[in-house]
């Protein structure tokens, strides 16, 4: 279908495709879990949840198949975290006094736990494990 120009399908599909798509774009509300909007790559990956879930002969949880993308994406997000740590941290003039050194090192920390919690989207219970390590 993708090599087929618009002319080759027929005035009601276009019609119904079009509709459709001005649906999605325009009338579609944000879908949300506990309150927390769902983007692209959330749904794919509660769908993979659920295929995998009912593949292995289970039931699909949405509790548990929600705990377990959160837990993915703050894992991920801890690791760029991390990285953004050392990277910052490699950059970072030594001062001359321990009490500069400390306040340095306390407002890199609170510019990673912001960037950690930005637009992440998750359970706050599941934020807590992980804002421990940092």
């Amino acid at each position: 279908m993708d090599s087929m120009e618009l002319g080759d399908f027929r005035p009601e599909f276009i019609e119904q495709m079009m509709s459709l798509r001005h649906r999605i774009m325009h009338k579609m509300q944000v879908k949300r879990i506990h309150g927390r909007p769902m983007d692209g790559s959330t749904w794919i990956d509660l769908i993979k949840s659920y295929v995998s879930t009912i593949n292995d002969g289970g039931v699909p949880n949405i509790e548990n198949s929600w705990t377990m993308i959160c837990r993915e994406k703050s894992k991920y997000r801890m690791a760029q975290c991390f990285a953004a740590w050392d990277r910052e941290l490699a950059q970072l003039q030594i001062p001359n006094n321990e009490a500069d050194c400390e306040r340095n090192l306390e407002d890199l920390r609170n510019s990673i736990l912001n960037d950690f919690h930005k637009d992440l989207g998750v359970d706050d219970h599941i934020i807590a494990e992980y804002v421990a390590n940092i």
